[in-house]
């Protein structure tokens, strides 16, 4: 099985608006099966439209995903946890309690012989790399996103480190929320690193008030079309 880890070092750097849409443009040519498993902080069913959706099982006691158009499938793992009165509660899990959360996400759904795997991953080096990295081997790879904050820059190298030690391989870095087409960070990041930078997204407020009102896809849809060629992501 394909997969696709879509990662960064920090939270908010845009990784689910990333997932969502790569995901959208390579089901225009595959079956997908997104996945969010960002399980302590799990946004993509919002971004999706998807919120609040309920979903059941088949007859094998399998998750049935829901079905974003005829070769996308959708499924967070915020559909383990239920909500107190409508409230977004902190979600605390040992280690091995997300492992094997991730490893039900892809095995206990009903997934529609997906062609790859694209998945929303928490922020960092955690367990959720690992079980991935256990999960798929060799057929796991990565793009790893940042803004251009120092920070991120940091921890994008911090993250390219350790999907190193883990065998994944990256298939570039994409910038985010770039103002005035000012990359230099993470271009020289990439040139540092001897990764590929795929490209970035612009800042853009229709992008941020489409994910407001659950629209994922991207007011220019191209911006992720050429992400994904530069990458050779649909091959």
């Amino acid at each position: 099985m394909k997969a696709l880890l879509i990662t960064s070092g920090k939270g908010g750097t845009g990784k689910t608006l990333l997932a969502s849409n790569i995901a959208i443009v390579l089901s225009e040519k595959m079956r997908v099966a997104l996945i969010d498993a960002d399980m302590r902080a799990p946004n993509l069913t919002y971004v999706m439209g998807i919120a609040n959706k309920r979903l059941d099982v088949d007859k094998n006691r399998l998750i049935i995903p829901y079905k974003y158009n005829d070769n996308l499938q959708v499924f967070s793992t915020e559909h383990y946890f239920a909500r107190d009165n409508g409230l977004h509660k902190a979600i605390i899990l040992p280690g091995e309690t997300i492992r094997s959360m991730v490893k039900q996400a892809v095995k206990s759904v009903a997934w529609n012989k997906p062609d790859i795997f694209v998945i929303d991953s928490d922020p960092s080096t955690s367990d959720v790399l690992i079980s991935l990295a256990e999960l798929f081997g060799k057929d796991l790879s990565a793009i790893v996103v940042t803004t251009n904050d120092i920070s991120s820059i940091f921890d994008c190298e911090r993250t390219v480190d350790a999907l190193k030690i883990e065998g994944i391989g990256i298939i570039g870095i994409v910038g985010n929320m770039i103002w005035d087409n000012d990359d230099h960070r993470i271009i020289d990041l990439a040139k540092k690193l001897n990764i590929p930078y795929l490209g970035y997204i612009p800042f853009d407020h229709r992008i941020r008030n489409a994910n407001n009102n659950g629209q994922a896809l991207m007011p220019d849809i191209n911006i992720i079309r050429r992400i994904v060629e530069n990458g050779h992501i649909d091959r």
